[in-house]
Order: structure tokens, then C-alpha cells, then sequence
């Protein structure tokens, strides 16, 4: 349950923790420091980087790296979306 719920006694509609939740995400990735660390996961998960298949690349090893990418861009995409207030 979130924090800002407490003391209530019926659980936030979905629409109401999807706001609560991106609400979360930007005041924690929208700061100096939060773009700092989405840069920093981005570069360090290789976000701009292609997996281009190789013999020394297993289809795991692929499926690993695009994985791990693919997390990283969605985090961003998410903190990107604006926040809707009722």
C-alpha cells in the first residue's frame, strides 16, 4: 500500500496509485541526480549500444543484453510521460 494512503480505510482505485506511482518516479528521476543516475543506468545497461550476433554471442548472452536495455528504456520512457492530476 502507498504511503499516502494511510489512515484510509478502502484501498486507491487503479487510476489513483497509477498517479501516486508516476508522481513517485518524478520526484525521484526528474532531480539533477535522478537524470544523473538514468544516464548512468542507460550507459552502464547499454542503451545506445546494438547487440550485433557473433560467434562468441550466445542467443542467452542477446536475449541478456536486450533485456537489460530494454528495462532501462522503459524506466525512461515511464519518468517521461506527464503526470495527470484530477
Amino acid at each position: 500500500m502507498f504511503e499516502g494512503w494511510a489512515g484510509q480505510n478502502r484501498a486507491p482505485t487503479a487510476e489513483a496509485a497509477e498517479r501516486v506511482r508516476r508522481q513517485y518516479y518524478h520526484d525521484v528521476f526528474k532531480t539533477p541526480a535522478g537524470e544523473w543516475v538514468l544516464a548512468d543506468l542507460a550507459r552502464t545497461h547499454g542503451v545506445l549500444q546494438e547487440t550485433i550476433p557473433s560467434p562468441e554471442l550466445t542467443p542467452v548472452m542477446i536475449a541478456h543484453a536486450d533485456g537489460r536495455r530494454s528495462a532501462i528504456v522503459n524506466l525512461i520512457k515511464y519518468v517521461e510521460q506527464p503526470i495527470e492530476h484530477e
